[in-house]
């Protein structure tokens, strides 16, 4: 495998930290080179000093953008002559799939993030379940970042080759992202009156903001000791009356750091209308925080519902309002959540999911 050379294609510069960076470094001594493009614009300014380490900057793939550079990345590949292109999420591995095809790329990987298709009905999801049948199609291998989404894929593609890690995601979790046991041990004996339930993610409606909203400002909700905090959304960007804004919740804004918001929350919440798998439970849980989530594929690769969170039905401001007062109103049952939550992030420790991402990428079982 020292002669492969591999090229990826992620959108973000946050994606590539959380997702690929891992992947990257776990198969330093495997393939030849690892060169990766990161699409869209910069959060993380760090990353715009690191060129030299085989990141590129300044493509734009994405399918809902209005100016692709199709030549730009037809003429890195050329340049790049890569083995292996990966490309990665649902609307951003098209045009390096397809461009990779042209040049007859020998293996093609689409890393599925999450098949949007199963949040909508009607035009929207013929069209999203068009693109995801045609990235499938491009590619050699489709790796999948939750079994659940496998399942799913393999009902529209059946003559595909399409795996996914065990028990999920794309790259697991760094023994340093854990919560320490005598930390865990610490919170979990610090029990206090009032309820913590914390959501991070973007500000877009189907993460299931909006809905999540709506349950804290329920009467329900706001007469009882009961807070949230929202990570990763500031004000400027939500499309509501601020005035109509619950007094419960508390906006932070975007922060690289989160470790303090998953300690300080007894409840890690994703109420999204589709996912792929729902890193943010993941570190939820490896704080000790049981997880609230919405009923789909992908987050059920981690919440067990009833063991260590509880599975709503998407899109309800109801159910989201019920499962936060059960929790309010059953400590027991919150505490036992939390404990099993930690427990079952263990299954996801960072060099166990990269091992099975490395199998898949350097195997023979590709489609031709």
């Amino acid at each position: 495998m020292r002669s492969e050379k591999v090229l990826h294609f992620i959108y973000g510069d946050l994606a590539y930290k959380n997702f690929l960076h891992p992947l990257i470094q776990f198969n330093e001594n495997t393939f030849l080179s690892q060169d990766v493009v990161i699409g869209g614009n910069s959060i993380d300014k760090s990353f715009k000093l690191m060129k030299d380490k085989g990141l590129h900057f300044g493509y734009n793939f994405k399918l809902t953008s209005f100016r692709i550079n199709f030549y730009k990345i037809f003429r890195l590949i050329l340049k790049k002559s890569p083995s292996i292109v990966i490309a990665h999420m649902s609307l951003c591995a098209t045009y390096p799939l397809l461009i990779s095809k042209i040049l007859k790329v020998e293996k093609r990987i689409y890393i599925c993030h999450g098949a949007p298709y199963l949040g909508y009905g009607g035009v929207l999801r013929l069209i999203l379940k068009i693109i995801e049948k045609f990235n499938i199609s491009l590619s050699t291998l489709t790796i999948c970042v939750s079994p659940s989404i496998q399942y799913e894929l393999r009902k529209i593609a059946k003559k595909s080759h399409i795996v996914s890690t065990s028990p999920g995601s794309c790259s697991g979790l760094p023994y340093e992202k854990y919560l320490s046991k005598d930390g865990v041990y610490n919170k979990f004996e610090n029990q206090r009156d009032e309820l913590k339930v914390l959501y991070i993610g973007r500000a877009n409606r189907r993460k299931g903001v909006y809905d999540l909203l709506g349950a804290a400002n329920s009467k329900s909700i706001l007469e009882r000791k009961i807070s949230i905090d929202v990570v990763g959304i500031d004000l400027s960007e939500l499309s509501i009356n601020l005035k109509n804004l619950p007094v419960n919740v508390r906006f932070h804004g975007f922060q690289l750091d989160l470790s303090s918001f998953y300690l300080d929350n007894d409840i890690v919440i994703l109420p999204s209308w589709h996912e792929g798998f729902g890193y943010a439970l993941l570190e939820g849980a490896a704080f000790g925080c049981a997880m609230i989530a919405s009923k789909i594929p992908g987050p059920d690769s981690i919440v067990i519902n009833n063991v260590n969170g509880s599975l709503i039905p998407a899109r309800s401001q109801r159910g989201i309002e019920e499962c936060i007062l059960n929790y309010y109103n059953d400590r027991d049952m919150l505490l036992n959540h939390m404990k099993n939550a930690y427990i079952r992030s263990l299954d996801f420790e960072e060099n166990k999911i990269l091992a099975q991402m490395t199998d898949f990428l350097t195997n023979n079982q590709y489609r031709t």
